[in-house]
């Protein structure tokens, strides 16, 4: 099978690099060097530029290394995704289920539940935060996107019939 890596995901490094290692699973690419040459082979010159002080050193060219040296550089800063989390952070077009996986992954695992659960709701329409009130004892907070995603799919749906009469 043909090793298939990804284009480097600035925004998103510690996914990017489940990928790459599922790939050099699956290709049955082990040793370190291995690796570090197939990675530095396909990561764009300006992510190259980024980690150069690392590929250039004999010392530390290694996979892990570099892989610890991209993540370090790329992924945001708790302060940033704070603030994003906080501030930035808008349903928008997509549905309540994709918003809470926004915030999960900005939260990160170091934020409890309640308070992702609380951060999500204020993002949802007056409604959909009344109805999910309602029913936040007898739901995961999985199963309230689940009913989320159902009441946007239905007022999505809906239609609004505008008439124009002649007098």
């Amino acid at each position: 099978m043909a090793l298939a890596i990804p284009k480097f995901l600035k925004m998103d490094p510690v996914t990017y690099f489940v990928i790459v290692e599922s790939q050099f699973s699956v290709c049955n690419i082990m040793s370190d060097e291995q690796r570090f040459t197939q990675l530095t082979a396909r990561l764009e010159a300006d992510v190259l530029e980024e980690v150069s002080d690392v590929i250039r050193k004999p010392e530390t060219r290694t996979y892990a290394s570099l892989k610890a040296a991209l993540i370090k550089r790329f992924s945001q800063s708790d302060e940033e995704r704070l603030s994003k989390l906080l501030e930035h952070t808008e349903a928008g077009d997509r549905s309540p289920g994709q918003l809470l996986r926004e915030i999960q992954n900005l939260a990160g695992s170091d934020v409890p539940e309640n308070i992702v659960r609380g951060l999500w709701m204020k993002k949802l329409p007056t409604m959909s935060q009344q109805m999910l009130q309602a029913l936040s004892t007898s739901l995961s907070l999985s199963q309230q996107a689940e009913v989320a995603d159902k009441m946007h799919t239905v007022s999505s749906s809906s239609v609004s019939h505008v008439s124009i009469v002649d007098n």
